[in-house]
């Protein structure tokens, strides 16, 4: 089901970047809201680990669309920096908003 929540919101967040075309400044908002919603509507405690693989998962999608669709959402070969902030953005912008902490191991009680 998480899957499912990461891809919809992946969309949501495609189709804003995709309509923000040109304007990098409201596709970096696009992606950092589209992470906000997803870490406080479907995992509210979610790591920062499983954040940033929420992001690669983002990231990961976002290259394929550019591959099969055509869609820059990446952001343009012609301006490299622009491109490497929009990677970052998908990468990072859930992680921005990660707020629970790992669950401690504790070792195993010995037996008396």
């Amino acid at each position: 089901m998480r899957l499912l929540y990461i891809l919809l919101f992946w969309i949501a967040a495609a189709a804003l970047v995709v309509l923000a075309h040109g304007m990098v400044a409201a596709q970096v908002v696009a992606i950092v809201v589209a992470g906000l919603a997803y870490v406080r509507l479907t995992a509210p405690r979610a790591t920062l680990q499983h954040a940033l693989g929420v992001g690669i998962v983002w990231v990961v999608l976002s290259i394929g669309g550019e591959l099969l669709r055509g869609y820059a959402l990446i952001g343009l070969p012609a301006h490299p920096v622009e491109r490497d902030l929009l990677l970052l953005c998908w990468i990072v912008a859930p992680a921005l908003f990660a707020r629970g902490q790992p669950t401690a191991h504790r070792p195993a009680a010995s037996a008396p």
